[in-house]
Order: C-alpha cells, then sequence, then structure tokens
C-alpha cells in the first residue's frame, strides 16, 4: 500500500511539473507574440484587380491562444480584416466607379513541429487561415470576395511559412542548438 502511494504521489508531481512547465511555456509565448508581433500583420494598398483596385489590412484582434503538444506547437490569433476598393462597372455604357469596403473577423493558426537536432535544429511551418463567405459591399452591390482571398493566402502562404521557419532556425543557432 506505501509504495502504491509512493508511485502515486511521484506520478502526481511529474504530472504537476508538466504542467507548471506547459504553463510557463504559454506565458512566454504569450510575451513573445505580444511583444514581438506587429499589429499589422499584412498590408498592401492600390493592388490592381480585374474590378479596379483594393488595399487590404490584417491585423492582430486579441490575444493568442496556444495548444503544445510532445511534437508541435499549435498557436491560434484572432485575425481582423479590412478591405477597401474602388470598383469600376459600366452601367448602360457609363463607367461608374463605387467606393466598397469589407471588414470581417478569422483566426488564423500557425503549426510549428520543431526538428531537433544536435546541430542545425529547425522547425516546419504550416499556416492556415480560414475564409467564412466575406463579400464586398459597393453601394449596395455585394461581391463575394472569399475566391479573391483564398488565392492571395495561397499565394503569400509559403512566403510567410518560410520566414517564421527561417526565424525560428535564427532562434536555434542562437540557442546553440
Amino acid at each position: 500500500m506505501r509504495q502504491a502511494i509512493s508511485i502515486t504521489l511521484i506520478t502526481m508531481s511529474l504530472w504537476s511539473g508538466s504542467v507548471l512547465a506547459e504553463n510557463i511555456a504559454v506565458k512566454m509565448l504569450d510575451r513573445i507574440m505580444e511583444q514581438k508581433l506587429p499589429s499589422v500583420l499584412y498590408q498592401h494598398k492600390d493592388k490592381p484587380w480585374e474590378l479596379g483596385v483594393y488595399s487590404l489590412t490584417v491585423k492582430k484582434n486579441g490575444m493568442p491562444s496556444f495548444a503544445i503538444t510532445d511534437t508541435q506547437l499549435q498557436a491560434k490569433l484572432p485575425l481582423e480584416v479590412t478591405i477597401n476598393a474602388r470598383v469600376d462597372r459600366n452601367i448602360f455604357g457609363t463607367k461608374v466607379t463605387s467606393v466598397c469596403n469589407s471588414h470581417f473577423s478569422t483566426h488564423g493558426s500557425v503549426n510549428i513541429t520543431p526538428e531537433l537536432k544536435p546541430l542545425n535544429s529547425q522547425a516546419k511551418v504550416i499556416i492556415t487561415v480560414p475564409i467564412a463567405n466575406p463579400q464586398l459591399d459597393c453601394d449596395g452591390l455585394l461581391i463575394p470576395i472569399k475566391p479573391a482571398l483564398e488565392q492571395l493566402i495561397a499565394h503569400n502562404k509559403t512566403e510567410w511559412e518560410d520566414r517564421i521557419e527561417l526565424e525560428i532556425a535564427a532562434l536555434f543557432t542562437q540557442l546553440g542548438m
């Protein structure tokens, strides 16, 4: 009986130490994300597209949340997306320019899988940004923009992932990993 109690206490102690370590890691990640991640995550202005020109801004919209497993770290970040555009339309042979806008929220996700080696540790990063069904409001005319936003994400995703992987590799190098 005494041995069973000792094993239970040791197991509880190890488990609580693991939970404490995870809580400390999450707190550190929260602070790093808050201090190092700019409030505007992505932006471009007056970019041409088939309907005219548009500007897009993606900002942080709250605190990130983290999930940590034995092999992976997942960070979820609430995002606020604002799109302003000018759309050129022909109505009865007359060119009409409409001012358009869209504003919506989503949660971006970054999955980081570290590959820890004696030398040259690295990480594999996968970014996911789900898009619901936002519409661009052009003076009452609603234009679906989900396909265009998914194309924008697909076009930039590899660059974003590569940049994060390089930053993690630089951090590993600084730490002598």
